[in-house]
């Protein structure tokens, strides 16, 4: 089962790369076609906001979560994996920030909080429960697979969500539990209450290479989008 899901994280990752590009050059597209008057982010606007094809995951209580789950509300989704060191729990914990924030604040607050993990076989809905209420109790964790009739695919070619599980070599599997490493791309994909796509938020940038969020700029930009389109 292992290397089935191996087999099929490559093969994904070769048409996610290309999905990536298409939302890459329409993002760009939009931008450059794009009326003036946009707020400024950090980040990217889509002002004919992007439509996520129709998908079926399985949110932490053990819950079909299709794209009907995406409607009404404001959706805010980061992705990545739960034995991430840094980037992934440092990210959620800014998005608690956010969410507190936003709840003090009284205004714009209807944000409901996704993760969405790219390692199915060790977070599992247990697994996954116990580490997004964390967080935050009203957080929602998303996985997919195994035990599950699922089809994630068009969720992440919808959004450009590029991962890559890769199985490690013999002699250094028997020095790891999982034996394969996880590498993920690092974006918050901000969705309006029609579910689609309506922004891409990007970290910053270290001049060593580390990606990060900061919770005011996360909440100044969330706060814009809102004004700007209502």
């Amino acid at each position: 089962m292992t290397v089935s899901i191996f087999k099929r994280k490559i093969n994904s990752s070769v048409i996610l790369c290309t999905s990536l590009f298409a939302v890459f050059v329409a993002v760009n597209a939009y931008v450059l076609l794009s009326p003036q008057g946009l707020p400024k982010i950090q980040g990217v606007i889509i002002p004919d906001a992007q439509k996520i094809s129709e998908f079926t995951l399985v949110d932490h209580n053990n819950q079909p979560f299709t794209q009907n789950d995406l409607q009404g509300n404001w959706v805010l989704l980061s992705y990545g994996y739960t034995d991430c060191p840094d980037v992934c729990p440092i990210t959620l914990n800014i998005m608690a920030n956010v969410e507190r924030r936003l709840h003090e604040s009284g205004r714009f607050d209807d944000l409901q909080m996704l993760f969405y993990t790219i390692d199915p076989l060790r977070d599992t809905v247990e697994h996954l429960s116990e580490y997004i209420t964390f967080f935050s109790e009203d957080f929602i964790g998303l996985t997919y697979g195994l035990q599950h009739q699922t089809n994630h695919i068009p969720f992440e070619q919808s959004l450009g969500i590029i991962s890559a599980i890769t199985p490690l070599p013999a002699d250094e599997q028997k020095d790891d539990l999982k034996g394969y490493s996880v590498s993920h791309g690092v974006v918050l994909y901000l969705i309006n209450p029609d579910g689609k796509l309506q922004a891409i938020l990007k970290p910053e940038i270290t001049k060593y290479g580390s990606h990060f969020f900061e919770t005011d700029t996360i909440y100044q930009d969330y706060v814009s989008i809102r004004k700007h389109f209502g």
